[in-house]
């Protein structure tokens, strides 16, 4: 959890994660007194990912360089025949070769994965760690796409290298990646003293680096744009897309995590309960046009249409237009489609379970979750792990058929956690009409 905390790249994944554990620790307030005071509070800008993300340090996040070459030094005095000064001399021409060796081999070897021709003016340009890289965010790339809002950027603002959105422009007009929009940290590939180098054009960063501009004020030299920048200048304006899309057919309200886990969006994961707010990992909204509730089950049942398969939904359910409204349909949706159906809402949480049917196996069964949202509005929900179920609601207890009853059985443990941790934080559970947009 900490380790994720410290890991978050925006200031609401720190939130998201913070209330992870103040809920893991709730029976511990010291622990969280102690990292709230001595740690988050004064020094989160100073080593939290969102914070450290914003100016360009190329990883160099923690002091652990120079603290394993003072352990090194230390070992290498005890077995040393050498005086202090020896030592040293000893220690430098050991990582100058190692140096040396890494830049020789960025120069004149080209690995097999790097042999495309997105790469072929980097190669023996750029260090072999910047084509690493690259190579990374255009596995990323194939996910995001030209989504600069999804992008976020932080290749480019902490490494100078193009990141997620420039990489899939590139692959989409089929051009290799240009030498230019690499950091020249990256190219520094000999021991020459440096020189003062102009200012490139690039528009991505300002006053990263602190680099004065060369440029005279009586004279303008400013260049043309390129194409790429008429490209992407058209795209901030006319192309913005969803931020996550599930598939072709959903409309996603999360942003994705960089360490790959979705982090939903907060609009819609502060309207669910806190104790199963650690396990949503993804929110996916529906069209809000008084059919949401069936829009939302056509999609967790992953229909052909997805959500705009609804109609077919309601019509396994229900004869005449109507709202779907919860809990009366709740039994009726889980009985129709053989499943296990959670209901969460900040009003409350509830699971319906079929009413006539056997229960298959255990590893066959299959749940999905809505969220009601807004006061009017139901979305796909998507927890992990082995979340806390809601208690089953009441009348299945009276109207289910002997045969059905096997259907609690191996949840009895996920209903008592949730039971427990209801109790621990004194949230209220009551049963309410909840009826869709």
């Amino acid at each position: 959890m900490w380790s994720a905390l410290v890991m978050s790249e925006s200031e609401y994944e720190y939130e998201f994660h913070l209330a992870e554990i103040e809920l893991e620790f709730y029976n511990y307030p010291m622990i969280l007194i102690y990292l709230k005071d001595v740690w988050l509070t004064p020094y989160k800008e100073k080593f939290v990912s969102a914070w450290t993300n914003r100016c360009m340090h190329f990883g160099n996040t923690t002091t652990n360089r120079a603290e394993s070459q003072h352990a090194n030094l230390k070992l290498q005095l005890r077995t040393s025949q050498g005086n202090f000064e020896s030592t040293i001399h000893n220690l430098l021409e050991c990582q100058f070769t190692a140096i040396k060796s890494t830049l020789e081999k960025s120069l004149n070897v080209v690995q097999h994965r790097f042999r495309t021709s997105y790469f072929e003016e980097l190669r023996g340009f750029v260090s072999e760690q910047a084509l690493q890289k690259i190579l990374e965010e255009m596995d990323w790339a194939k996910i995001v796409g030209l989504d600069i809002q999804a992008c976020r950027c932080i290749v480019r603002l902490v490494h100078g290298l193009p990141c997620v959105h420039e990489i899939s422009l590139y692959a989409h007009e089929k051009w290799p990646i240009p030498l230019s929009s690499v950091d020249h940290f990256w190219k520094k590939l000999d021991f020459k003293p440096s020189e003062l180098l102009e200012d490139d054009g690039l528009n991505f960063i300002q006053n990263t680096r602190g680099r004065p501009s060369l440029r005279k004020k009586d004279k303008p030299t400013r260049r043309d744009p390129s194409a790429f920048e008429y490209v992407e200048a058209s795209l901030k304006t006319s192309y913005v897309p969803h931020r996550h899309s599930c598939s072709s057919i959903g409309i996603g309200s999360s942003t994705i995590s960089r360490r790959g886990r979705p982090v939903p969006s907060p609009i819609y994961v502060n309207q669910f309960p806190l104790i199963l707010r650690r396990y949503v990992v993804n929110v996916i909204d529906v069209t809000a046009d008084g059919n949401c509730g069936f829009r939302a089950i056509a999609g967790l049942l992953g229909l052909q249409g997805g959500e705009f398969d609804w109609s077919s939904v309601r019509r396994d359910l229900i004869e005449k237009d109507c709202w779907m409204n919860i809990p009366d349909m709740g039994h009726l949706i889980a009985s129709r489609y053989n499943i296990i159906l959670h209901l969460i809402s900040d009003v409350q949480s509830l699971t319906f379970l079929p009413l006539r049917s056997i229960p298959p196996p255990h590893a066959e069964h299959r749940a999905i979750i809505i969220g009601y949202v807004n006061g009017n509005h139901f979305v796909q929900v998507f927890m992990s792990g082995n979340y806390p179920m809601p208690p089953i609601m009441i009348q299945w207890f009276s109207y289910k058929y002997d045969c059905a009853t096997a259907w609690a059985t191996p949840y009895k443990k996920h209903l008592r956690d949730y039971e427990k941790l209801v109790h621990s934080i004194n949230v209220p559970q009551s049963i309410v009409d909840i009826t869709s947009d």
